[in-house]
């Protein structure tokens, strides 16, 4: 026979999963599967690359070489410049600049 204690009454009214602990582990299992079933659906192998018109849609475009740098520089985000096909400064992520280097575009100096 279990004598429960005040003190592990307290403990069952802060969290009563504590109470089931069986209960909490099916959850806890099912939300394990849940995530495996979803990691395999999102690979990166299932996504398709960016066309450069999604690349562009994520990318600041400017006139000037001296406000690309700059606001490169005061970004929250790390953000890279490189020179576009059509004489702009572009200025976009890293993963970005990688895809547009691999398609023929050259980095700001």
């Amino acid at each position: 026979m279990t004598i429960l204690t005040p003190c592990r009454i307290r403990n069952y009214e802060r969290n009563p999963l504590d109470a089931f602990p069986n209960a909490w582990l099916n959850v806890h299992q099912k939300d394990i599967g849940n995530q495996q079933e979803n990691a395999m659906n999102t690979t990166p192998a299932n996504k398709p690359a960016k066309t450069l018109d999604q690349i562009l849609k994520e990318t600041f475009r400017f006139t000037r070489r001296d406000l690309a740098f700059s606001f490169a520089h005061r970004a929250e985000k790390t953000l890279w410049v490189m020179l576009g096909d059509d004489g702009r400064f572009w200025v976009t992520t890293p993963a970005n600049c990688a895809r547009l280097e691999r398609m023929g575009c050259e980095w700001a100096d």
